[in-house]
């Protein structure tokens, strides 16, 4: 309950403050609020200019990996849906994430809010390195925690830029996130042993009240090891031995903490029922004396940094309005047919004509995709 109260005296200090002295680059909706900062530009610029031969090559493969993102999220969402109406599976192709709701609240926010800030950082950098004004760069608040960042290039020298330097800054947000959830994964691997595919031990995550559990004392955050001598080290493990189990059995539980010793409660199925909530848990190479709660912590956050990076990075590429994948191929649809226009022959103008029309198709597909898959996942919800 710390954090509760630390997020709401920073609420009220940083609104409080901004009600007050109404400082410049600040605007308020409701709970939202934009923080506009000079002194982010120049930080960007700096990076920007001091690397710009750097980024200039890293963004131009940049947008090869974007169409390769935007063929990827069309196939996914072209399967899920070819899967739902031939195998008439109910199941969730696409789903919403909302902290605290689809999401853990406090690593789905902080999830979120790292996705968002190298995303734009990025697309800054971008505009930068090819000479693209950027008017404004900063974040997004929700009440007092960061939940996304914004770049504003400048319209008229975004118009007026060469078209491989548009593209580049449009991919350079999900090239971005496809580079941290790299990082994050790898970095994760490295702390922990098999990570992400191949969890080492069990955590008790929650305890129920009124069960086994709670009257001998076993206490959230202990690691289960082993039951009635026999080791568990997953999930599976823990619901095979207890799927030969019996209400009233008598059964020695061994974790982390210690030893317990008690009699199985009845569980739904009709088997033996410890009263836990259990996760999988990754053991780390170097504990470094850090307690085992800390390191699945470090497995939460780093599991959900990682996976919203790559869902937005695979989503922003789908050529839909509002989404950076639209601008994209407009941009590349509209290269294409003014190519087609100045080459010579009598089917120049038609294929121009062909490239103009061939971004609504693409666009309607894309966003039947994506309505039919939501309305599938909602159906399998209810």
């Amino acid at each position: 309950m710390i954090w509760i109260g630390a997020f709401a005296a920073a609420t009220v200090a940083i609104w409080g403050y901004a009600l007050a002295a109404k400082p410049k680059g600040v605007k308020m909706f409701f709970a939202v609020m934009m923080v506009s900062s000079a002194s982010l530009n120049r930080v960007v610029d700096f990076l920007a200019l001091r690397f710009r031969s750097l980024w200039r090559r890293l963004y131009a493969l940049g947008t090869a990996i974007f169409l390769l993102s935007s063929v990827s999220a069309l196939y996914l969402l072209s399967a899920g849906l070819v899967r739902d109406l031939s195998l008439r599976q109910q199941v969730e192709t696409v789903t919403v994430l909302v902290p605290g709701l689809t999401v853990p609240l406090l690593p789905g926010l902080v999830a979120i809010a790292v996705t968002a800030a190298v995303h734009e950082l990025s697309h800054a950098v971008a505009a930068r390195s090819e000479g693209i004004k950027v008017n404004s760069l900063g974040i997004l608040l929700f009440l007092a925690f960061p939940i996304g960042a914004f770049t504003e290039p400048d319209e008229e020298s975004f118009r007026t830029a060469q078209r491989m330097a548009k593209l580049k800054m449009l991919a350079a947000g999900t090239l971005a996130n496809l580079i941290t959830a790299a990082l994050v994964l790898s970095v994760a691997a490295g702390l922990l042993l098999g990570y992400p595919t191949s969890p080492t031990s069990v955590m008790i995550e929650r305890v129920l009240p009124g069960t086994l559990a709670s009257s001998v004392g076993i206490r959230p955050g202990e690691l289960l090891l082993a039951l009635n001598g026999t080791t568990v080290n997953s999930t599976a493990s823990v619901s095979a031995f207890l799927s030969k189990s019996h209400p009233g059995q008598l059964i020695n539980i061994a974790t982390s903490g210690g030893s317990y010793v008690g009699r199985l409660g009845r569980g739904p199925n009709g088997v033996g029922f410890i009263g836990v909530g259990l996760s999988p848990y990754y053991i780390p190479r170097f504990s470094l004396g850090l307690s085992p709660g800390f390191w699945f912590q470090v497995t939460i956050y780093s599991f959900w940094i990682w996976f919203i990076n790559l869902s937005v990075a695979v989503f922003n590429a789908l050529p839909i309005p509002l989404l950076d994948g639209d601008q994209f191929f407009r941009e590349l649809f509209q290269g294409l047919a003014d190519a087609s226009r100045s080459a010579k022959g009598g089917f120049a103008s038609l294929a121009g004509g062909f490239w103009k029309a061939a971004i609504y198709v693409v666009e309607g597909g894309a966003i039947f995709l994506l309505l039919a898959n939501l309305a599938l996942s909602f159906r399998a919800m209810v």
